[in-house]
């Protein structure tokens, strides 16, 4: 009965995680071998949540101001492929990135499956639009920040970092060695 409660519930919303204003210079774009990743993680949370294959709209920005909005979802492009061809086609013209995704992320730490339907009311609609808005585009002259509501999470960007597990032990032993 509870399961079916909150999946109800989960349907009522339009958008469930978002993250905003992220660098794509904190981004593992992968190499080959490597398919890269596009991670955040909660504030509730100490897991990081791989976002690359979500359905979302976007919106690329140049020093905070928008130069772009997309969409993935509807076709075979993930968030992940349409930055990454935007790194290309669009390069030097933005510096940083917000989504907004119709996909929450499940108890194993990994985007909800892709639903074909939604039913939030009007109300709950309205909010999520006013709030996509107000916190991609952040307007001087609002007060009140977007009203996503509690349902609906915040992820931070992760840092990427190249580095592996020897060079990390090797960075700690020599910063060991320094502090003798």
């Amino acid at each position: 009965m509870a399961k079916s409660t909150a999946k109800n519930h989960s349907r009522k919303l339009l958008i469930h995680s978002y993250g905003l204003f992220w660098s794509p210079d904190k981004v593992n774009w992968g190499k080959p071998n490597n398919s890269g990743s596009l991670e955040g993680i909660a504030a509730a949370s100490k897991k990081p949540v791989d976002f690359r294959k979500i359905s979302a709209i976007y919106i690329l920005y140049y020093n905070y101001h928008p130069v772009y909005i997309g969409q993935v979802g509807k076709g075979t492009h993930s968030l992940f492929s349409r930055l990454k061809e935007h790194r290309k086609n669009l390069s030097g013209r933005w510096n940083m990135f917000s989504w907004f995704s119709l996909q929450g992320v499940t108890g194993a730490n990994k985007p909800s499956k892709k639903k074909s339907t939604f039913h939030p009311s009007l109300a709950v609609t309205l909010d999520h639009l006013e709030a996509i808005l107000i916190e991609s585009i952040e307007p001087s002259l609002n007060r009140q920040r977007g009203k996503f509501g509690s349902d609906v999470i915040k992820y931070e960007q992760c840092e990427y970092s190249e580095m592996t597990a020897s060079d990390k032990k090797l960075e700690e032993i020599l910063l060991k060695l320094d502090s003798m």
